[in-house]
């Protein structure tokens, strides 16, 4: 049997089907996300810096706990910026717009309208390069006809 092309931005077969996993959400570069995990995703890594903040605070002069701190400071740090470029990557892929424009997460003041410009604006509708709609197709309006617990064919759960 031979062995089917894998969609691009989708994790490899692990008994679960062709969709992606957490992994692939945070580290992954291709494919598309929906302007909802998109959000979620960005609202995640900041409750993760937020928490680091509280623990350095509340670590007052207690050295080790500052030290501890510290270091999640430091690894949510790369997790974030990390994560930050593949999502806004991905998003950028689900809108039909070049990935070099997520770069302008650097950019002071830029950083901040172009998180609010990729968690605002709709998906595009048609299959690009990168992949089918995050959540179906526009035409139904995302929504599929039966009521299952399964996404739409050539959808992924991380949809709109």
């Amino acid at each position: 049997m031979a062995a089917e092309k894998r969609k691009p931005g989708y994790a490899p077969d692990r008994g679960r089907g062709d969709t992606p996993g957490l992994l692939w959400l945070f580290f992954g570069f291709t494919g598309r996300i929906a302007r909802q995990s998109y959000a979620l995703s960005i609202l995640f890594q900041f409750i993760l810096f937020c928490l680091c903040i509280y623990w350095a605070v509340a670590a007052g002069d207690d050295q080790s706990r500052l030290t501890l701190a510290g270091f999640a400071f430091i690894g949510v740090a790369f997790f974030n910026l990390w994560s930050g470029i593949a999502l806004s990557v991905k998003r950028l892929n689900d809108l039909n717009l070049p990935w070099p424009l997520a770069m302008l997460i650097f950019v002071p003041a830029v950083n901040v309208l172009m998180i609010l410009f990729l968690a605002v604006r709709e998906s595009h509708p048609e299959t690009t390069r990168h992949g089918p709609p995050p959540f179906g197709s526009s035409e139904d309006g995302g929504m599929s006809e039966d009521i299952s617990d399964k996404p739409p064919p050539g959808s992924s759960r991380f949809g709109r």
